[in-house]
């Protein structure tokens, strides 16, 4: 079987998202009775040095890959053309799309997206993934255009696709309550923690990162800043330690930083924390990497995730790590003494003082990754890849 993975612009805004397709890519890498072509344009140092790596992985050359002016103004003025005349009488009305076009080169029998978003090939079968349908659990986070585009979008997928792929049964749970698609269409696959970034990694990469933050220590939250990843609720409660009982914890960010930001740093400036709090932005791997090792632990308060890769890391590179109550976060950690609900103020203070000040708790955090952690290393993620192709 030939299987086009496609991810042409995966880049570090990417977040969550590139790091998944980076492990889903590791582990396709391990596959021997298919062949893959990786479809990627914009030489993603982590992608291209899973390709490089690989036997078994093609990298499809970008003058082919890349998407055509004129591919794309005809895929966009004939996707309305294609509904009215397969709704009629012209069901054999086809024009050759860009997919359509390199799984014709390469013989695609397979076409696997790891986002939410893909075009869609005629000659082959389709494999998206959902990551998530946060806007119907928070729908105040979205503006009412940003809500119909979301759903409109993931209906338009799911009618068209062959197979969708989840990491958590509670995802899985979301598409059939709410988009009717069938249950057997729908793996969960959660791809195994070892396969990610960290691995490429030890304590000798480590490099100094004071002069990022100037900090001695710290606590690490490292995140896009849309608004479900609740930065403010985490101020508040840095700011309440601070001026309740003269704790003065100071907190790294990292990640992407979108329109949500600006809210983010007028909050900063309002609570007086510019002298604790630091916004890095996107960071390299290896500075990320120090970071993590160097914080005093890592909070997670978001208040939707399908899966957070900030706590799995965390776990995996045992480092004492503070989360929310939601979704899958629980069932992840293994452990109530470590969470708390992300809308309650007074939970995320009393976690961050304990994970601030509490050498014991931090221990205790520590051995209780140790055991979890096996968890997100035996996912069975090849096998249930393979099984996947298989059925399709």
């Amino acid at each position: 079987m030939n299987i086009l993975y496609y991810v042409p612009h995966l880049t570090q805004k990417s977040g969550g998202i590139r790091q998944y397709a980076v492990g889903l890519l590791k582990t396709m890498a391990q596959l021997r009775t298919h062949t893959v072509y990786v479809l990627h344009n914009n030489h993603d140092p982590e992608i291209m040095n899973v390709i490089v790596s690989s036997d078994t992985l093609k990298h499809i050359p970008e003058k082919v890959g890349r998407e055509r002016k004129w591919e794309k103004s005809i895929y966009k003025v004939t996707q309305g053309v294609h509904f009215l005349l397969e709704k009629g009488f012209h069901k054999n009305f086809r024009v050759l799309s860009f997919m359509d076009r390199i799984c014709n080169k390469y013989n695609i029998d397979v076409v696997h997206a790891p986002f939410q978003n893909q075009p869609f090939s005629r000659k082959a079968k389709n494999i998206f993934t959902l990551h998530d349908v946060q806007e119907i659990h928070f729908p105040e986070y979205f503006t009412p255009e940003a809500r119909e585009t979301r759903a409109r979008g993931w209906l338009n997928n799911i009618k068209r696709t062959d197979r969708i792929v989840v990491s958590y049964e509670h995802v899985k749970k979301d598409i059939i309550k709410y988009f009717s698609f069938e249950e057997e269409k729908i793996h969960v696959i959660l791809l195994n923690m070892n396969n990610l970034w960290f691995s490429n990694y030890s304590n000798k990469d480590q490099t100094d990162t004071k002069e990022l933050h100037g900090f001695n220590n710290f606590l690490l939250y490292p995140a896009n800043t849309w608004q479900h990843k609740n930065h403010l609720r985490l101020l508040d409660a840095i700011a309440f330690l601070q001026r309740q009982e003269g704790i003065k914890i100071n907190l790294v960010c990292t990640g992407n930083q979108n329109e949500h930001y600006q809210k983010i740093k007028s909050h900063i400036d309002n609570l007086g924390l510019d002298s604790q709090v630091k916004f890095l932005g996107i960071v390299s791997e290896k500075e990320l990497f120090s970071l993590y090792h160097q914080s005093m632990g890592v909070v997670v308060p978001t208040t939707y995730e399908a899966g957070s890769f900030p706590l799995m890391e965390s776990m995996m590179m045992r480092i004492p790590v503070v989360c929310s109550n939601v979704t899958s976060l629980p069932e992840t950690i293994g452990n109530e003494e470590f969470i708390f609900d992300p809308l309650d103020i007074s939970e995320i203070t009393a976690k961050v003082k304990a994970l601030w000040l509490d050498t014991e708790f931090r221990n205790r955090n520590i051995k209780n990754s140790k055991i979890m952690s096996d968890n997100l290393i035996h996912t069975n993620t090849l096998k249930r890849l393979e099984k996947l192709y298989t059925v399709i």
